[in-house]
Parts: C-alpha cells; structure tokens; sequence
C-alpha cells in the first residue's frame, strides 16, 4: 500500500514540476510532431509526390476522434485542373472495403448466421468452386487471413467502366484463381478471397453485399457521404466531383 502511494505522489509531483511536459504530449502526434506544425510537415512530405508519382491526394488527421488537418493535395482531374478538395471530390476506395467485408461477416457470426470455422462450401452454390486441389476445408477465418491458398490475379476482378461492370457471381466465376496452397499453410494477400467472403454474405442475407453495407454499417454510424456502390450515372454531383484515377507516364505526365 505504501508502495502505491509513493509512485502516486510521485507521478503528481513529477505532473507539477513538468505539466508543460504532460501537456506537449497531449498535443503532438503519436511520432512526436506538435499539432502546430503537422501541416507544414504534411505539406513538405506531400511535396516531394505530389505532382510527380501521384496527380492528387485529400490527406486527413485525426487525434482524439478530432480533426485536426484536412487538406486537398494536387488534381482530382488533370485535363481540367480541377484541384482535390476533402469536402467535394469523391474518392473511389480500394482495399478500404475490406474492412468492411470483414465487420459484415462478424455482424452475421455474432447473430449466429455465419460460422467462421466450417467449409464455407455450405454458403456456396453447389460446385461453385472449380480449382480446388487439396481437400483440407477453406473457412471463412482462411479468408479472413489470407491463408486459403489462392494464388492472386487482381485484375480479373476490376472493371474499367459501369457498362463493363458484372455481378459478384460473375466476377468470381470468371476470376476464379488455382489453388497454390494447402489453407492455412501460407499467408498470401487476396483480393478473391475477400471477394467471395461477400458474396457468402450475400447468399446469407439474401441482397446485395453493397446494400447490407449501407443498411447495417453506414446507416448505423452516420457514415452520410459514403457508398459502397457508386451510381454516378444517376448522380451529375458524383460525375462533376469525382475524382480520376491515373497511371504515371514515362515522361512525368499522367494518363486517365
């Protein structure tokens, strides 16, 4: 007991004799930057990229569940010099939706929907699954970490314009990849495997894996100004705000 009251006294004395201490942590990043000076540190990293490997970029931070920097780097458009700004231009997401999947598949686990250990052959259409080669069970945790033993071809599962898009079946039957590995033997990133897990969902709760999300995920957390599935054909907003995606070209240049 006295132990304890010895380190208290001197955690307080150590407060009184270095609040400017205590208080600088509170108002610096986790690496140590003070929230002062993170936009010009920001703006001095951004500098060396932007323009140059990347066309643009919106760059938030948050500390506390505050924000304390939101800043458009660079263009969402080119051609048109239309610069990025982090309360207009509408940002296509990548391997951000996993998280996403992966909240999905717990929702159904914890209303006893979805067992995370069994084959997940028991969600899917009968012979869905082509390329198997061993006859170990994948389990929805093997997608959830990446260890099914899928080898990875990404961009069977990418689409270049809505006219192009197919449905979640389609793509998966069409992407389908060799099995490589026996599951859980190796860790491999996998965009298909993550990508089967939500069309597990789908077969689940019986609608698109796009419309769970926003019922069950954005709608719950005010996420407003988010979507899953981007109708920018129905939508002039999304189609003057969104941005381009570009490549960098041998010259310095970028291309759409």
């Amino acid at each position: 007991m006295m132990k304890n009251i010895l380190v208290f006294l001197y955690l307080l004395l150590l407060g009184l004799c270095f609040p400017q201490t205590l208080l600088a942590a509170e108002n610096t990043t986790p690496s140590g930057i003070p929230i002062e000076d993170l936009e010009e540190f920001i703006d001095d990293y951004a500098e060396e990229y932007i323009g140059n490997t990347v066309a643009g970029a919106t760059i938030i931070a948050i500390k506390d569940n505050q924000i304390v920097l939101s800043k458009g780097y660079g263009y969402a458009d080119v051609e048109n010099q239309i610069p990025m700004d982090p309360e207009l231009t509408v940002l296509e997401w990548g391997s951000i939706t996993k998280l996403f999947v992966w909240v999905s598949a717990m929702q159904l686990a914890e209303q006893g929907e979805l067992d995370l250990e069994k084959d997940i052959r028991i969600y899917l259409p009968e012979g869905f699954l082509t390329k198997l080669k061993f006859d170990e069970p994948i389990t929805m945790l093997n997608l959830m970490h990446h260890n099914a033993g899928f080898e990875e071809y990404i961009f069977d599962l990418l689409f270049d314009s809505p006219e192009h898009l197919q449905s979640l079946e389609e793509s998966l039957r069409v992407a389908e990849p060799e099995q490589v590995y026996k599951p859980g033997e190796v860790v491999a990133y996998s965009n298909y495997s993550t990508s089967l897990a939500a069309y597990i969902i789908e077969g689940i709760t019986e609608q698109p894996f796009y419309e769970y999300v926003e019922e069950n995920i954005f709608k719950k957390i005010g996420m407003d100004d988010s979507t899953m599935h981007l109708p920018i054909e129905n939508n002039q907003e999304f189609i003057l705000n969104k941005g381009k995606g570009y490549l960098t070209g041998e010259d310095g240049n970028f291309i759409e």
